[in-house]
């Protein structure tokens, strides 16, 4: 579960691509639907961003997996390009080194003791961190002792972005733009 926006059951999910698609006159075949689906996490603004750029890849009226594929690699370029950036710019350098050392933990919703672990500092010098955060709805609570990022993908966009090896660094983005 997402806090940001909650996601679509798979059936909902379905229903907001197929629903215009057939009122213009086009359909997905059922394995580039649950393609996209997936791909989107069942995040309503994923699901818009790849079905716009389905609409403007298919070479016909019902899409295939292979455009479901292309859909993703350009919604996917769209939301790196603006959509992830709008959160990361809200963070500050500290908070930027906490999310950073959360991606790089391979757990969905890591432990804060291991975050801080990664960072080489104690749990109680990092939760003012986590709060902050959390206030910034960036990250979320899932249970006691555990953080998730708010919106699927965010993980993967901070480590495409930074270099996650280094829990020192400053945590700025390869990309030049906002």
């Amino acid at each position: 579960m997402t806090l940001c926006g909650f996601p679509l059951d798979h059936e909902t999910a379905a229903q907001a691509l197929v629903e215009p698609a057939r009122r213009m006159g086009a359909d997905y075949s059922s394995d580039a639907l649950d393609v996209l689906i997936d791909a989107s996490h069942g995040y309503p603004y994923f699901l818009q961003e790849y079905g716009a750029s389905i609409w403007d890849l298919a070479a016909s009226s019902t899409f295939t997996v292979s455009d479901a594929k292309a859909a993703i690699e350009v919604g996917q370029a769209q939301l790196d390009a603006g959509f992830y950036p709008g959160r990361w710019d809200r963070a500050t350098g500290t908070e930027r080194r906490y999310t950073i050392a959360m991606a790089a933990l391979t757990d969905p919703e890591p432990m804060t003791r291991a975050i801080a672990d990664h960072l080489e500092t104690t749990l109680s010098s990092v939760s003012g961190i986590r709060d902050e955060l959390i206030k910034k709805r960036m990250i979320y609570s899932p249970e006691r002792g555990r953080v998730a990022f708010t919106v699927p993908g965010m993980s993967e966009y901070i480590r495409r972005q930074t270099d996650t090896q280094s829990p020192g660094q400053t945590g700025q983005p390869r990309h030049a733009g906002p």
